[in-house]
């Protein structure tokens, strides 16, 4: 008999340090707090990074697929992908556990440019609100989800039109038991691998440099 994989269990594993425990970020949200307090001190100005131009493109234009109107941006850092779904005129919804990272983005790109947007200072597993959006999406803040497979169904959930989990992938992979626990909850979702630029142009190099976008039309069946 051939045991089923528990994906969500590898995901687990996956969290966890080279010693083999979780980070104290992971597992303590005032130490998570504390940690965006003082990297967003030492943020003077919005950038977008470079890296995050091809991925924020291609987001862009799933938003543009799926007809989406509104979005809720789970974990929006200092705003790699705010501020362009801003400029196609949707209505965003920023979600973080940080109230300094919303600060900033309230700062940089409502103060100072002048876009309208909406903020929500809570983390994901924590959000219940009844309202949908057109999209919800989220690009590496799952580093924290222990509990993935109901954060996935809270997604699902809450978009109307399209669900979007990003990462950045290196030596890890953890997008793959995204497609996988996707898959056993009997959803089968689609993987748009985005190559970034490299300093460094071996073929090790850019394996290790691709941005994932992993997305999916909101299934009402799964509960």
């Amino acid at each position: 008999m051939v045991l089923p994989i528990n994906f969500e269990q590898l995901w687990k594993e996956e969290l966890k340090n080279s010693s083999g425990v979780y980070s104290s970020r992971i597992l303590d949200d005032e130490i998570e707090t504390d940690f965006w307090h003082e990297f967003m001190g030492k943020k003077a100005v919005y950038i977008q990074d470079d890296w995050a131009k091809p991925i924020s493109q291609k987001l862009q234009e799933l938003f543009h697929e799926a007809r989406v109107e509104s979005v809720l941006e789970i974990g929006p850092g200092w705003g790699n992908f705010t501020l362009d779904s801003l400029k196609k005129g949707l209505d965003v919804t920023c979600l973080d556990i940080s109230q300094d990272v919303l600060a900033f983005l309230k700062r940089e790109l409502e103060e100072k440019k002048g876009f309208q947007f909406h903020t929500i200072c809570r983390k994901w597993e924590d959000y219940n609100e009844e309202k949908q959006f057109d999209a919800v999406f989220g690009y590496n803040c799952y580093y924290r989800m222990l509990d993935l497979e109901n954060c996935i169904k809270k997604m699902n959930q809450k978009a109307r039109k399209l669900c979007v989990m990003g990462m950045g992938t290196g030596e890890r992979k953890g997008y793959i038991y995204f497609v996988n626990l996707l898959f056993q909850m009997g959803i089968a979702a689609n993987v748009r691998v985005i190559p970034l630029d490299n300093d460094n142009h071996s073929s090790s190099s850019l394996l290790r440099r691709i941005g994932v976008l992993v997305y999916w039309e909101p299934d009402r069946t799964v509960s």
